[in-house]
């Protein structure tokens, strides 16, 4: 909890009574009168949970950190660390709080000190370790065009850190939260320094059917660190996110570091135009737009399901785009807006290139009834998968050429009728024992 940008909240105890760990308090440091107003931080700074106590005692989580200065200097040490759990206790450490420090001079290039939101270390038999806060770097002055709701402090840049030391990786999300009515967010630099799983919330008045356009909108510009080949990102029900740089190319694409990246069924992502992925495991239920050159390389691994699909607004776009786009949506290869109405995905995946490179594997569930590109290469040892049951023919479409190379394979085995059923036109056998009749 606590709006990451502007925190107040003290933090939350422990569970356990009165054996729980404090939460830590809220503070504001504020000097900013002028654009030459100094915070000179060489110092410490504490704003900890304090540790669990006793047989059941969990850690107390960390509480809110503020600076805002004209000019910042941190040499020092900030601390919203959440506070362990007691030693002799079979509990989670407190998670921990939120840092943010806005200046209008630039400082984190320049600060040598360390900013810490931690959490605290389980105990005993407690095996998921509470989530890392989170460090907000807002920096400067945003000269012109500032949008209220996705800025509204103003700021030249921001950059997040999320980091939980050598704390062991959880599955607990670190979270994305405005306490104020918000639902656009604009990350410019998200910096992992650990493994983390990353998500933000939908509305409360989001609903698939009822409340669809209620959502949150996330845009991340970069992502980098240490830990970003160990996480994962999951883009939820009635969150839009878009992820890389706006530019990019077949020859240059966006490499996508992360260990995983999960797209439920009613949350959308906005990739970049082209789209490398190695040693990454990505799921998709939900919508998919933007990219359009796809390159699984080694260790990749991508599930499509049929709930999901990929999105083209066929409206916009020019030269080879919107004749790729035009071809796509006239072969049913993916979801337009030419076809009018709610956006209805069917199980479609278009793409203008699909490459499957090393060991590279697809995997297409049952949902899904088309994928297509101009240019498909299955390649090396990769492999796509067909799950089923499927009572329907599942179409890969090639615009202009599909290779499959000797050691590569494309296998629809055993997806077909489950035992004992078939399609209504196929002879069924007089005597018990038989076979499945032919169904082609």
């Amino acid at each position: 909890c606590g709006d990451y940008e502007w925190p107040v909240l003290a933090g939350a105890g422990g569970s356990g009574g009165a054996s729980g760990g404090s939460g830590g308090g809220s503070l504001l440091i504020l000097c900013n009168f002028t654009a030459s107003s100094s915070v000179d931080l060489a110092g410490l700074v504490t704003v900890d949970g304090h540790a669990g106590s006793g047989s059941s005692g969990a850690g107390g989580a960390g509480g809110s950190l503020v600076v805002v200065a004209g000019q910042l200097s941190v040499t020092g040490t900030l601390s919203a660390d959440g506070g362990a759990a007691s030693a002799s206790s079979n509990a989670n450490g407190g998670s921990g709080g939120r840092i943010a420090l806005h200046a209008y001079q630039p400082a984190w290039a320049t600060a040598t000190g360390s900013v810490r939101t931690r959490a605290g270390a389980a105990q005993g038999s407690w095996s998921a370790q509470a989530a890392a806060g989170t460090t907000l770097w807002c920096e400067g002055r945003a000269v012109s065009n500032v949008d209220a709701e996705s800025n509204p402090h103003g700021c030249g840049s921001r950059r997040l850190e999320i980091d939980n030391g050598d704390l062991p990786a959880t599955t607990y999300f670190a979270q994305l939260n405005a306490i104020r009515p918000r639902a656009r967010f604009v990350i410019d630099h998200l910096y992992l320094g650990s493994p983390t799983s990353f998500s933000v919330r939908a509305p409360t008045a989001f609903h698939p059917e009822t409340m669809p356009d209620e959502r949150s909108s996330i845009v991340l510009g970069n992502v980098s660190g240490p830990g970003v080949s160990a996480s994962s990102i999951t883009v939820a029900a009635g969150t839009d996110w878009t992820v890389g740089p706006a530019q990019s190319s077949a020859a240059d694409p966006f490499a996508l570091g992360l260990r995983s990246l999960t797209v439920e069924e009613h949350g959308r992502l906005l990739l970049a135009w082209a789209v490398w992925l190695r040693a990454t495991t990505v799921t998709v239920r939900g919508e998919l737009s933007g990219v359009r050159h796809l390159t699984l390389d080694v260790g990749a691994a991508v599930s499509l399901g049929g709930s999901g699909g990929v999105w083209i607004d066929n409206a916009t776009g020019t030269g080879v785009d919107r004749e790729w786009a035009a071809w796509a949506c006239a072969a049913g290869v993916a979801s337009c807006s030419s076809a009018g109405g709610a956006r209805r995905l069917q199980g479609r995946y278009g793409f203008e290139s699909l490459r499957l490179l090393g060991d590279a594997s697809l995997t297409l569930d049952a949902g899904v009834t088309s994928v297509g590109a101009a240019q498909v290469d299955v390649l090396a040892t990769s492999r796509v998968t067909v799950l089923g049951p499927r009572t329907t023919q599942l179409r890969l479409v090639a615009r202009d050429g599909l290779r499959l190379a000797p050691g590569a394979a494309i296998r629809a085995d055993g997806v077909g009728f489950a035992g004992g059923e078939r399609d209504a036109s196929c002879f069924e056998g007089e005597d018990a024992g038989e076979g499945g009749m032919h169904g082609g």
